[in-house]
């Protein structure tokens, strides 16, 4: 028998050094690999990632979203509405902290927002109420906008505010126009698209019950109650939606993804 002059302990000491060493050694080699892979091909391998929320209208819209894309495994869209709610009555939802809740948990790399419908309304303060369209409840409803848009911006996610729809009663026509305007300075302020509407049915500021399908067909587009979309009005709203998507979907997909971190490995002293 041919002895390398070792002691038993000794020997089992050098057999564990080499051991951690081969250990530290592979784990190196699947980091290096790891690296190689192009930041693209992993992107493009990850879902988009789009929030829709709001109101019911945006609960609507993103059954229609979901359906265009049940089957494409490159995109998820997120249900984050909540019915009845808006930015005039934070007690019943805080949408600002709601926000900052979906960004923090969702990490959405879109986001569709449709808000207003529920919003006129007497606002509460601590000290006072203000009431609806007055100057004194503008200002805190623009500023309210302004925070929940500026949250999606300092995050650096894509946002589309979904302007309200044409109403058919013209009390609440004339109050959305005011909301549109509302959105629309401030998503201009704040880097935001905002997306109107009554572009979609083709009748511009005018009420319209029906509206062309794809095939160039006449039919129902609104609710009976004059505020919602049927299930074809919400389709016909996501499709035109879907094509403005189409280039910030575009450029998620173009950037190194959010997370692709692997620890490298430390060498073990056994």
């Amino acid at each position: 028998m041919v002895s390398d002059g070792l002691s038993p302990g000794e020997g089992a000491a050098r057999g564990a050094g080499v051991g951690g060493f081969l250990r530290y050694f592979l784990g190196m080699l699947l980091v290096a690999a790891t690296m190689l892979i192009p930041f693209d091909a992993v992107r493009a391998d990850m879902p988009v990632v789009i929030a829709v929320f709001g109101d019911s209208l945006a609960d609507g819209l993103w059954g229609s979203l979901f359906r265009g894309w049940q089957n494409d495994r490159s995109v998820t869209v997120l249900r984050r509405a909540r019915n009845g709610t808006g930015l005039a009555h934070p007690a019943k939802y805080d949408w600002l902290q709601g926000t900052a809740e979906i960004i923090a948990t969702d990490k959405p790399d879109i986001a569709i927002i449709t808000l207003g419908l529920n919003d006129r309304i007497t606002i509460a303060l601590p000290d006072k109420s203000l009431l609806f369209a007055t100057d004194d409840w503008k200002k805190v409803y623009v500023d309210r906008v302004e925070s929940l848009m500026g949250q999606l911006k300092k995050a650096g996610i894509p946002t589309f505010w979904i302007g309200l729809p044409v109403m058919r009663d013209a009390e609440a026509q004339k109050d959305a126009l005011m909301f549109n305007e509302i959105f629309r300075a401030a998503a201009e302020r704040n880097g935001v698209t905002f997306i109107p509407m009554w572009d979609v049915a083709g009748g511009g500021e005018t009420y319209q019950a029906f509206g062309k399908d794809k095939s160039g067909r006449e039919r129902q587009i609104r609710t009976e109650d004059g505020v919602h979309y049927t299930i074809l009005g919400y389709d016909l709203l996501s499709d035109h939606l879907r094509d403005a998507l189409a280039p910030a979907m575009a450029a998620v997909k173009s950037k190194a993804p959010r997370t692709l971190a692997v620890a490298a490995p430390q060498p073990h002293h056994d």
